[in-house]
């Protein structure tokens, strides 16, 4: 269970935040934005630069629509295909971004769940029109776990696909959306569109 819950925390970031990042601290109005918005700052000193992540939401598999939290105490591993946005800045300073990311990330038992080669072919519909598309490289390691059974295998993925703030808020506007990842068709619900523009408005909101 310790190694679940491990797992699962560190899935909230979508193995975002690397090992030297630590909470950013805000403060007022900019502060209850991020939050009502579900997003979480977190700055590393290294760099000197500050990365916001939207918690992630799943698209596909048993739990997709679990809030993260509640994964820890299934059993497993949560399989699937989940999604999050996020942008950077230099320093700890808010500064608007131009351009967003959009992050897919995938868990699968026994092989990989997006794609078998180092890069993937992702498309952003909105409406039946393209959004953004690009051939985007893919991050892939392997962990084994005790559940279901012991030393079962899994294989997680990540993925990112640019986009602009207008990108993001045409996406979020549309009635009807879709990620298609190497020609596979997924649709982003209602709660995934309200996510997203949650999100575009608090970064509208700073502009």
């Amino acid at each position: 269970m310790k190694n679940l819950l491990t797992l699962t925390l560190l899935g909230l970031c979508l193995v975002a935040a690397a090992p030297s990042s630590s909470a950013q601290t805000m403060e007022g109005p900019l502060k209850k934005k991020f939050q009502r918005a579900n997003l979480l700052p977190l700055h590393d000193a290294a760099s000197d630069t500050t990365s916001v992540y939207m918690m992630p939401m799943g698209l596909t598999g048993r739990w997709k629509d679990t809030p993260p939290l509640l994964t820890a105490a299934l059993g497993s591993p949560v399989e699937g295909i989940r999604f999050t946005v996020y942008f950077t800045y230099p320093g700890r300073a808010y500064a608007p971004p131009r351009q967003v990311m959009f992050r897919l990330n995938s868990t699968n038992r026994g092989g990989p769940g997006l794609t078998s080669g180092e890069e993937v072919e992702v498309a952003l519909k909105a409406d039946g029109v393209v959004v953004s598309s690009a051939k985007s490289a893919v991050k892939t390691h392997g962990f084994k776990s005790d559940n279901p059974k012991s030393d079962t295998e899994y294989v997680e993925q990540m993925s990112d696909i640019p986009l602009t703030v207008e990108e993001l808020g045409r996406l979020a506007a549309s009635k009807k959306a879709e990620v298609v990842v190497a020609g596979r068709s997924i649709p982003l619900k209602g709660q995934h569109l309200k996510a997203l523009q949650r999100v575009a408005d608090a970064i509208a909101a700073e502009k």
